[in-house]
Parts: structure tokens; C-alpha cells; sequence
């Protein structure tokens, strides 16, 4: 298998899917494909966050960058439009 610091970046070189609307809930669950985030952390109220935020990994501004890779349906404020690629 290839080096996570390989796989990031060249994750981060996809584009995003055009057909991807709405916006993250902060639901945290994305941190933890496939495996838990050493940067993920939570407020005192149990809300997740990323302790690099403002210079966080494109990999992880862009997920889900197609429908075919949204593994967090359940939680993901993110959506793909039906009938597009």
C-alpha cells in the first residue's frame, strides 16, 4: 500500500463532484475513514473539531468528493444530485 502522505496528496489533485450540494454538520465522522484522525477533537459539549482547521489537508475539505466515495450518508450535510455524475 502506498504512504497516507502519498494517498493525501493525491486525493487532494481530484476535483470535486459539480453535482455535490450543502454544507458540513460537523458531525466528525469523516475523521474517522479509515481510521480515527489524530487532530480530531471535541468541545465541551461533545462537538467535534479539527485542531489544524484553517490549514487542514485538501483531502479532507474536499470529502466527500463523489458520490461513490460519501461513506457518511447517514450523518454528511453533503448531498449528490440524482441522475449526474
Amino acid at each position: 500500500t502506498a504512504p497516507f502522505g502519498l494517498c493525501t496528496f493525491a486525493f487532494a489533485l481530484l476535483p470535486v463532484s459539480k453535482t455535490r450540494k450543502g454544507q458540513c454538520r460537523r458531525c466528525g465522522n469523516c475523521c474517522k475513514l479509515p481510521y480515527t484522525c489524530p487532530l480530531l477533537a471535541y468541545q465541551a459539549d461533545g462537538l467535534p473539531y479539527c485542531r489544524i482547521y484553517k490549514f487542514r489537508f485538501s483531502s479532507c475539505e474536499k470529502y466527500p468528493r463523489t458520490k461513490a466515495e460519501h461513506l457518511t450518508t447517514d450523518t454528511c450535510g453533503f448531498t449528490f444530485e440524482e441522475g449526474q455524475a
